[in-house]
């Protein structure tokens, strides 16, 4: 994840996706700033940050 800091407990949501490739085109062409991203034993993964600051993951498994 993208934060220097690491914090106990639940901090970030994630949201499983079909299609990474869409969903990154989509929320760049809404002006919104990928902070990360990472692929990992053929799943991949990105983040976000809503307005007021909170991390989203958004995640493809493997194979999908």
């Amino acid at each position: 994840m993208d934060t220097s800091v690491k914090y106990s407990g639940y901090i970030h949501i994630a949201l499983e996706i079909d299609d990474t490739g869409l969903i990154l085109h989509q929320l760049r062409a809404l002006g919104i700033t990928i902070t990360e991203t990472v692929e990992y034993k053929g799943a991949q993964f990105f983040f976000i940050r809503d307005p007021d600051g909170n991390v989203i993951e958004f995640h493809q498994p493997a194979n999908s």
